[in-house]
């Protein structure tokens, strides 16, 4: 709850719904992307109001399909330019 809840910086923050989830996942063999990751996406992508989300496997990977989007034609005018 905003102004109530504490969100501790540091800790243990994974409880016992979390480790019995990665357990699941475990014993049927997803170490990536899993039985949850398209129901994950569709949230995601509903929660902040788009057409569709994508998970990626990284931070620099993220960047990549960031800038390749920056990158589309489909932008027009706001199409992202290198050196601009």
């Amino acid at each position: 709850m905003p102004g109530s809840s504490v969100v501790p910086v540091s800790g243990k923050v994974i409880g016992s719904e979390d480790i019995s989830a990665v357990v699941d996942s475990a014993l049927d063999g997803w170490f990536t992307t899993g039985r949850w990751a398209k129901d994950f996406e569709k949230k995601l992508a509903q929660f902040v109001g788009v057409r569709s989300a994508s998970l990626v496997n990284s931070g620099s990977s993220a960047n990549l399909v960031a800038l390749s989007a920056l990158n589309s034609p489909k932008l027009g005018e706001r199409q992202f330019e290198a050196g601009g």
